[in-house]
């Protein structure tokens, strides 16, 4: 845990996260699992606030249940130093850089 964090140190820091553990019972959509998944971590969370939504987390994550220590210890070890999640982190971080990039983002408000 870090902290308060600057975004300059937030950029820095996500990408060298390989496993980013969210277990908040109440939360909003949740910006910073969203960051994650672009910086190319594997995140576990709970199911809160619009997290369902994200369909990335079914191929770069794992939902679960709030308190449940076991499955979140569980999938932390799974993510961790596993060559698969390794390989799946740099495709991940390319097709989320492609997908949601300034460029491509206000082309389409424009259109």
């Amino acid at each position: 845990f870090h902290g308060w964090l600057t975004l300059n140190q937030i950029s820095e820091i996500l990408p060298q996260t390989k496993t980013l553990v969210s277990t908040s019972t109440i939360e909003g959509m949740g910006i910073v699992r969203l960051e994650a998944l672009a910086s190319g971590s594997c995140v576990v969370t709970t199911n809160t606030g619009g997290t369902e939504l994200f369909s990335e987390l079914s191929e770069f994550g794992f939902f679960v249940t709030s308190g449940e220590s076991q499955d979140i210890a569980s999938f932390m070890n799974k993510s961790l130093g596993n060559q698969y999640w390794e390989e799946k982190s740099l495709k991940q971080r390319i097709r989320f850089t492609t997908r949601f990039n300034a460029a491509k983002i206000a082309s389409e408000l424009i259109d």
